[in-house]
Parts: structure tokens; sequence; C-alpha cells
């Protein structure tokens, strides 16, 4: 708030300096033809000298408001050209070639350099909004499925999230200027930060906002049709005449959001709640009925009671149930409660440790790790034959490669992995060795790793093109007496769509 002050009284301190010079020079004008009628024909020697002062001072006011007038245009002139020459050589910065970290620091500092003149220059504001979207759309695009099929990146690129702090972060008063609704749609901001950032009417028709974090966002009048927010967090976002008619919603926490705000909450469709995430501060559109698996779905990091679980977010559903001789079995949510891409629940009956881990997990993988140079930030696509996969990879022991029982009436494959080592170059993520596998997706640093010392049964499916995989994990000393406990939750497990 102080700088904000401070930059309003630089901009009007010109035009008060020229009022106050016009006012005095003003009264000196007037003083001086007052007395000039009083000596107009001067008869004394007195009277001749106060004619003198008279003209004098006539002539220095006028001289003093030629002055005033040129100074202030000068002032101006400077100001402009030091806000042109900061415009281009912002301009310069954001067009550094890529490549290497110090061309990105360069990038970064013409955005940032943007968004300081945008905060200083009224006149500028606008069309420095138009620069850094326009840059967005363009280094940004929605991912063509050729580009998707090469690679991932579970992080968004910092110039392009420092595009959205200083768009999402604009002075408010702006707001009243802007003649032309944001417009960055179409582009790829998966995974980006835009928590209670002030969006409001911009353009985000067909972007991918998938994973995105946009809890208590402003997106007020928002054009999100048809936009990719799978995964996205929209916990309390402000929705208000905002447009979600044909967005794919499937795991977007929605909880605490209020829907009967849309622009047309009417196009709103069953199907879409149906996969997305809420409870009971979640208001619905009228004619929209609140997903039975909302009340049976799992507790967020907690126990889990004899009854029947079930999850639409997951992909594919699914739902098994826990019986009362299962006691000690606790749901650990991975980015909330409701994952697409993972569910796992503990064991904590018959732990030795607080860091002892048994669990059961139903994954629906999107990528696999690098196996030689494995880092968070990229995978690649799960490969065709996944069994082959683990079977292959240099770290993994794996052994009785079977086919599996029916889980839910549907076979697989059954096989069992120990690590056998830990390179030195994979990233380090738990408190004892492991090797990051399978990225789940959803949100940052979701990965499933194996620990050394551990055994795995994992049991590969395939639901309805789904691959579904299942995997069992215990220490080595106590993995077989796990398996049956694990066994008699996968017996209860039923498949949706």
């Amino acid at each position: 708030m102080i700088n904000g002050a401070t930059r309003s009284i630089q901009r009007v301190l010109p035009a008060i300096v020229f009022i106050v010079g016009l006012v005095l020079a003003t009264v000196v004008l007037v003083t001086g033809v007052t007395r000039l009628e009083a000596y107009i024909d001067p008869a004394t020697p007195q009277q001749r000298q106060g004619l003198v002062q008279t003209l004098a001072q006539i002539a220095g006011g006028a001289a003093l408001l030629v002055g005033l007038y040129f100074t202030r245009r000068t002032v101006q002139i400077n100001q402009e050209g030091q806000i042109t020459d900061r415009f281009t050589k912002a301009i310069d910065q954001l067009g550094a070639g890529e490549g290497n970290d110090k061309r990105l620091e360069v990038r970064l500092g013409g955005i940032y350099a943007l968004g300081r003149i945008a905060r200083d220059s009224e006149k500028d504001y606008e069309p420095i909004i138009e620069v850094l979207t326009a840059y967005a759309r363009e280094h940004a695009p929605y991912p063509s499925e050729e580009h998707s099929l090469k690679y991932h990146s579970t992080v968004i690129a910092s110039d392009i999230q420092a595009v959205l702090n200083v768009v999402g972060r604009r002075p408010l008063h702006w707001g009243k200027i802007e003649y032309r609704p944001i417009d960055l749609s179409g582009t790829d901001l998966r995974f980006a930060n835009l928590g209670g950032m002030w969006l409001e009417r911009a353009d985000l028709h067909e972007a991918n906002l998938g994973q995105a974090d946009l809890p208590e966002a402003h997106l007020q009048g928002t054009k999100l049709y048809a936009a990719h927010l799978e995964g996205a967090n929209l916990q309390e976002a402000h929705l208000e005449k905002a447009n979600l008619s044909a967005a794919h919603l499937e795991g977007t926490d929605l909880r605490g959001v209020d829907l009967t705000v849309l622009a047309a909450p009417q196009l709103i469709e069953q199907e879409q709640m149906q996969r997305a995430i809420g409870d009971a501060k979640t208001r619905l559109p009228k004619g929209l009925r609140i997903p039975q698996w909302w009340e049976q779905g799992l507790p967020e990091d907690d126990y889990l009671v004899p009854r029947t679980y079930c999850t639409e977010v997951f992909k594919p559903s699914l739902s098994f149930s826990i019986t009362e001789n299962q006691p000690g079995w606790y749901h650990k949510s991975m980015y909330h409660q409701h994952h697409p891409g993972c569910v796992t629940i503990q064991d904590y009956s018959e732990i030795r440790s607080p860091s002892e881990l048994k669990r059961l997990s139903f994954l629906s993988a999107r990528g696999v790790f690098d196996q030689k140079n494995p880092t968070l930030d990229t995978f690649y696509p799960v490969p065709d034959d996944l069994v082959k996969w683990f079977r292959k990879h240099r770290c993994l022991h794996t052994e009785q490669v079977i086919d599996a029982p029916p889980i839910g009436g549907v076979c697989g494959t059954q096989f069992d992995t120990v690590v056998k080592s830990v390179p030195d170059q994979y990233p380090t993520v738990c408190d004892i060795p492991c090797l990051i596998l399978l990225e789940l997706g959803y949100g940052y640093k979701n990965y499933y790793a194996f620990l050394k010392g551990y055994k795995y049964r994992t049991i590969v499916l395939n639901v309805d093109g789904r691959w579904v995989t299942i995997i069992i994990e215990s220490p080595a000393d106590d993995f077989e007496s796990f398996v049956l406990k694990a066994t008699t939750v996968l017996d209860t497990v039923e498949w949706g769509k």
C-alpha cells in the first residue's frame, strides 16, 4: 500500500507543482495590473519607480509561467522517455533465446520489469498485459498429441509462471481500464500456481489447467468453456458469472464452491459432477444431485470403518469393502482424498515402527521415469508392455511372473519384485534408499517409489481398456502375512466404467 501511494504521488507531483506555480504567477500578474492602473500616469518620482517595479513584476510573472510550462513538459517527456527505454529493454529481455539458465533469468527479469512498468504507467498497462499474454500463448500452447507422446513435465515453465504472477497480481484499480479481457485461451497451464489470483473476465476457454492450484482464485466472469481442469484444485474459488460449460472436471476439487452463481448453471451436466470432487459445502445447480459416492468416498487421512468405499475419480472407478475382521486400515491421501491416479490404504494394525509401511495401492500411472537419468520433473508415457518394463529394469529383481487370480472379474499378470540397488543419480525422496518408478500425475511430485529392503507384489490389469497397477508393499520379512490381509480386500473389488 505504501509503495502504491508513493507511485501515485510521483505521478501527480509535476501537475501539483505546475498548479502552485500558476497560482503564484497569477497573483503576481493581478497585483501588477492593479498597481499599473494606480500609476498609469505617474506624476512623481515615487510613482514612476512603482511603475518600473510593476512592469518588472509582470515580466517576471510571465517568465515564471513560461518556465513552469516548459519545466512540466520537460519532466513529462523525460518520464515518458524513461518508461519507453524501460519498455524497450524489457521487451529485449523477454526475447532472450532459450537453452540455458542464464537466458531464462534474462527472460524472467524482462517479465517482472514489464510488470513494474504496468504498475507505474496507466497508458502502458494494457499493451503490456497483451504482450505478456501473447508470450504465454506463443510459448505455452495447448500441447499437441505428438508432443504429449514424447515426454511430460510435472512442473510449469518458470517464465510462464512468472507471466501468470504478473497478470494475476496486477493492481486492482487497473481493472477499470481493461477494455479487453485477458486472453489465455488455448494455453498449457498445467501445474500452475494461481491460488488467490485475480483473473476476472479472463478468456481461458480450451486452456489446459490440469493439476493447477486455484484455491480462492477470483474467476468472476471468466470463460472456462471446454477448459481442462482435471485434478485442479478450485477449493472456495470465486466463480460468479463464470462459464464452466463443457469443462473437463475429472478429479477437480470443488469443495466449498458455489456452482449456482455460474453464468449458465443449467449447462452443467450430472456427468461432470460425477467425476468431480465435492463435499457438503459444494452447492450444485438446480436439477443436479449430489453424487452418491461423495458420501461413500474415502475419508481424508483417517481410519476406514467397516463398510464399502468407492471413488468415481480414480480411472476406472472402483469400490472395495472393509469388514469387521480387518482392523487397522487407514486411507493415506496423496493430493486430496480422491486422486485420479492413486488410491492407497495402509495397514496400521501391526506396524513395528512409525516409519514402517504396509500398503495396498491402486495406481493408474501416467508415465514411467527414466532408468538411467531420472528426475522428478520429466517422465515418459507408460510402455505398452509394463510387465516387461519392470522385468527389464536394471535396478529391480523380478520373480514369479504368473497369471494373477481375477480381481473384480478381471485377470492380469502378477509378479514379485525387490530393489537390487539404488544408483547415486536417483533423486533422494525417501528416508531410506528408493527408486522412483511410476508418475501418477495430478500434482507435483506425485510418484510411486519402491524402497530398498521391501518386497512388492505387482498385479497389472487391463480394465475396459485402462491399465491398472495394483501393488502390495511390505517389509520383506513380513511380506507373506500382509499379502494374505491385502488379498481379503482385493476379493471385494468391483470396477466401474
